[in-house]
């Protein structure tokens, strides 16, 4: 059984319950997990509607400083991370992956919104 990386179920309608002003803002979001249900199709680079891709946002202790890195094609600054391969498990773990694989600090706490990991 291949993965499922998010349905338009569980996760998505928690996060909506916790930040229900977004739910206009996550409308292109929700039509595209509706329009392409199966994994494949979710992390394929060549889907016109888009692809889906991980990034991790690392805070600073001081909570002063984000680390951010040049993307090479688009050149501006993005939190680490990159796209969703067949082999990834789920979005979290290409989060983790892309976050403490493009960096070199070996001291990372996780922090989970514990609303959204029930």
């Amino acid at each position: 059984m291949e993965p499922t990386m998010i349905s338009n179920s569980n996760l998505t309608n928690r996060y909506l319950e916790c930040f229900p002003k977004e739910q206009a803002l996550q409308k292109r979001l929700l039509a595209f997990l509706e329009n392409n249900k199966e994994y494949k199709k979710q992390i394929d680079r060549k889907n016109l509607q888009g692809h889906v891709t991980g990034s991790a946002i690392i805070v600073h202790r001081s909570l002063t400083k984000v680390l951010m890195i040049e993307h090479k094609a688009h050149k501006k600054p993005l939190p680490p991370g990159g796209h969703v391969e067949a082999t990834d498990k789920s979005i979290f773990g290409k989060c983790l992956s892309g976050g403490l694989g493009r960096n070199r600090y070996s001291k990372i706490a996780v922090v989970i919104d514990l609303k959204l990991a029930k």
